[in-house]
């Protein structure tokens, strides 16, 4: 799973830091 989160990270950044807040807000 790590691997591809990395892979994602790498093809689009963007998406990746919209995912990880989406995370955050879905955690609170």
């Amino acid at each position: 799973m790590s691997h591809d989160h990395d892979h994602d990270n790498e093809l689009d950044p963007f998406a990746a830091r919209v995912r990880a807040l989406e995370t955050i807000l879905t955690q609170k």
